[in-house]
């Protein structure tokens, strides 16, 4: 399986991608699950979904709304995915907000 690296707001992140040998084409993140997405709006709105497959889900949150963050990392976790990854971006100013942005795979 290749990677690919994904640049949200300046931080980067590693996403599987998958490359169909016949016809050439990737998939990376393209989807968003609806139960996943579900999942998410139930913990809060401050966290924002950037990508979910099967494999893998992207979310965000600021860092003041932490712990709905981390609140929806554990419901992932009780989903099946595992916390690969915890990235943060910013400066904590309210121009320039600290975001961190959570990778779970399965």
């Amino acid at each position: 399986m290749m990677k690919i690296v994904l640049l949200l707001l300046g931080a980067a992140i590693l996403l599987p991608i998958q490359v169909n040998a016949q016809t050439q084409e990737t998939t990376a993140c393209d989807s968003q699950l609806p139960s996943i997405s579900a999942l998410i709006e139930q913990v809060s709105s401050n966290v924002n979904l950037e990508c979910a497959t099967e494999k893998v889900v992207a979310i965000v949150f600021d860092e003041t709304h932490s712990k709905w963050g981390w609140t929806a990392i554990d419901a992932l976790a009780k989903a099946g995915y595992t916390l690969s990854d915890v990235t943060a971006s910013g400066i904590g100013i309210p121009g320039n907000p600290t975001r961190l942005y959570a990778i779970l795979t399965k």
